[in-house]
């Protein structure tokens, strides 16, 4: 999805050529000009501000008119021929450019488009990123629609109609991270913050720094996913078969929020059903996610958070919501969690202050033998999907792992000595560590 975004954004950005902006901005001065010239219309000045005398001869107005006149004519003609003789030169000379700038190499074989109505179709499409040190993504698809102002892109507001893509085969290779940048389960981190463990947020994501826009109505069809995920401590690879998705709207730097609560998903994640519902009905929008029998490590790479906690097993996912459709700072979401033949590992970069307490959970999981079914609620506002480039954000799950914890404790019977005990020592030695962190990040 990152790929798609970070595309999608910069070719959007590119309707015409260079020139073509310097035209527009050209037009709006004749435009003016015109207005004065042709119309007879002018600007009063203040009553109290000087007014400086400037006469022209009747012979140097015509001069200025022809010259309006034929300007324009000049610009209504570039455009009827980059429209109607050189519009795929000009589109592919902004693909170009994308590629120099992304390094992603885009093919198409054919495409159809108008600028003056904003259609634009492309077929055949084939996307590949070249450069080794990004995820390698590779994307070919039957056809690419979309449907837009162009003169609302040219004149700052990033806003497409509808989008489409359909009959598409996308393969994702995530790759390793440097040891340093490694982060996952309880190393999201965990400080202690008025009696309570807080996770604490990371960096800003690659999407912050594109562009901001939105796609008002954006439909996916037949699309067949292939994840392999070397980014973690345990490789892992998924499918995910779209049959259908809608968004209204997607925005670019709350994807994943929009893909969440505002998107409509039938598909498969490994062969097992898997959906997204939002619906709306007396101001009310009622939200659920499901997905049955899914293998522990593949919601470890796609959702992360809590999940990164557990290295074997099969996991029942339900979430439902419901919230007032203006109100997005406050969505209590009841999470049914049901975990069959569970096992637990502590991930390498837990920090060395933490292991001690968070080891106390991963034993006590790994010692339950029934299924682990529980539910919980959890809190999540807009804000925190902010520039979130996947599930695995950590700024999402910033107040998941305390509530997680808790669960945890109930469901093993861990007594509240028994965690006393162990992490009396570590927590004064965890608050100071991670306030500095804090300090230094701010």
């Amino acid at each position: 999805m990152e790929g798609l975004l970070i595309i999608g954004a910069e070719l959007l950005l590119l309707p015409f050529i260079a020139g073509i902006t310097a035209l527009c901005e050209l037009a709006l001065g004749l435009a003016s000009l015109i207005l004065q010239l042709i119309f007879g219309t002018t600007i009063k000045a203040s009553a109290n501000t000087p007014r400086k005398m400037f006469r022209l001869s009747p012979a140097a107005i015509k001069w200025i008119q022809r010259i309006a006149l034929g300007s324009l004519a000049v610009f209504t003609a570039a455009l009827l021929l980059l429209n109607f003789i050189f519009l795929e030169q000009t589109v592919r000379f902004a693909v170009d450019k994308v590629e120099t700038k992304t390094g992603f190499e885009i093919e198409y074989e054919s495409m159809e488009g108008n600028l003056f109505t904003g259609a634009f179709a492309f077929e055949g499409l084939d996307i590949t990123q070249t450069l080794a040190e990004k995820p390698q993504l590779s994307i070919q698809a039957q056809s690419l629609a979309a449907n837009l102002s162009v003169w609302n892109f040219i004149f700052g507001s990033r806003v497409v109609d509808s989008a489409s893509l359909s009959n598409a085969s996308i393969t994702l290779q995530a790759i390793a991270k440097p040891e340093e940048e490694k982060k996952s389960g309880f190393a999201i981190g965990l400080a202690w913050r008025e009696n309570r463990l807080d996770g604490l947020t990371s960096g800003p994501s690659s999407l912050v720094k594109t562009p901001n826009y939105t796609i008002k109505n954006l439909k996916l069809s037949k699309l067949s996913i292939h994840v392999d995920d070397r980014s973690s401590e345990t490789p892992t690879s998924y499918d995910i078969a779209i049959d259908h998705f809608e968004a209204q709207p997607l925005r670019s730097h709350f994807a994943i929020f929009d893909l969440l609560f505002r998107s409509n998903l039938d598909g498969t994640l490994n062969g097992s059903r898997l959906v997204i519902s939002n619906t709306e009905s007396d101001g009310m929008r009622h939200t659920k996610w499901a997905t049955q029998d899914v293998p522990a490590g593949v919601l470890a790479s796609l959702i992360g958070g809590p999940f990164s906690l557990f290295e074997a097993g099969t996991v029942d996912v339900e979430v439902t919501d419901q919230w007032e459709a203006e109100r997005v700072e406050s969505l209590e979401l009841d999470w049914k969690i049901k975990v069959a033949d569970a096992q637990a590992r502590l991930p390498q970069a837990t920090p060395k202050l933490l292991q001690p307490l968070a080891q106390v959970w991963v034993d006590n999981i790994n010692k339950t033998e029934k299924d682990w079914e529980f539910g919980f609620q959890l809190q999540l506002s807009e804000n925190q999907f902010k520039g979130a480039s996947s599930l695995n954000a950590k700024q999402i799950w910033q107040d998941s792992i305390p509530v997680f914890i808790k669960q945890v404790a109930e469901i093993t019977a861990i007594e509240e000595s028994t965690v006393k005990d162990k992490t009396t020592k570590v927590l004064d030695a965890v608050k100071g560590f991670f306030e500095n962190r804090r300090e230094e990040k701010h």
